[in-house]
């Protein structure tokens, strides 16, 4: 007699455990974009440049004629090497360099280095620029408030802070300012701490800030 054998039915509990096991398997977190914070910005609004957008992404950096600047404007009344553009915690600050028609800012000379306010108007010699601050415009919307108008005691500081406050302005180090005034850098480190005190800030760029708007420089 022939032996017939029982067909295997197939490991269907096997497989269907297979086939979910690719769905148990941990999965990463989806990743969260990286934050884009938008950079000041100079608007051309006059001349045959009309238009043109300079993003103001250097920490440090020159605008003028000479092809050599980060920030070019090719006019012939615009000086080779015009002003200086420095970015401290999101402020900008803005130094003529001797140029020979000078720099404007709001139709007042700027003959000292000039905190950049969000909407300033800005003329290189003939040529006209809007200055843009994306963080600074959202900041101020959130945080307008009504304040009390309150008078207050004029600040004073020393020769010596009036010095180590202008050279935090060109943007200079402190072993930069130490140099510069034949000091040790330590000493240079005290006079910055006692101006963050006495202007109540907390940083470089906050002190320059602060000393332009009390008229100090």
């Amino acid at each position: 007699m022939t032996a017939v054998l029982p067909t295997q039915s197939a490991p269907r509990h096997r497989l269907a455990t297979a086939d979910l096991a690719e769905f148990d398997e941990p999965r990463e977190p989806p990743r969260k974009a990286a934050k884009v914070v938008p950079c000041p910005i100079l608007y051309v609004t006059n001349g045959p440049s009309a238009g043109r957008v300079l993003r103001l992404e250097l920490d440090r950096a020159t605008i003028g004629r000479d092809r050599n600047n980060a920030y070019v404007l090719d006019h012939p009344s615009v000086s080779r090497i015009h002003a200086r553009l420095q970015l401290l915690s999101g402020v900008v600050i803005l130094t003529d360099l001797g140029s020979s028609t000078g720099t404007w800012v709001d139709d007042e000379p700027a003959t000292t280095p000039t905190v950049l306010s969000h909407g300033a108007q800005i003329r290189f010699g003939p040529v006209e620029l809007v200055f843009e601050n994306p963080v600074a415009a959202c900041r101020d919307e959130e945080d307008t408030e009504v304040h009390e108008i309150v008078e207050e005691d004029p600040v004073t500081l020393s020769p010596r802070k009036m010095d180590v406050v202008r050279l935090l302005a060109e943007g200079l180090t402190n072993a930069e300012i130490a140099d510069r005034l034949g000091l040790a850098e330590l000493t240079i480190k005290s006079y910055t701490d006692e101006l963050y005190r006495e202007l109540d800030v907390h940083s470089r760029a906050a002190a320059v800030a602060e000393a332009i708007r009390l008229g100090l420089l």
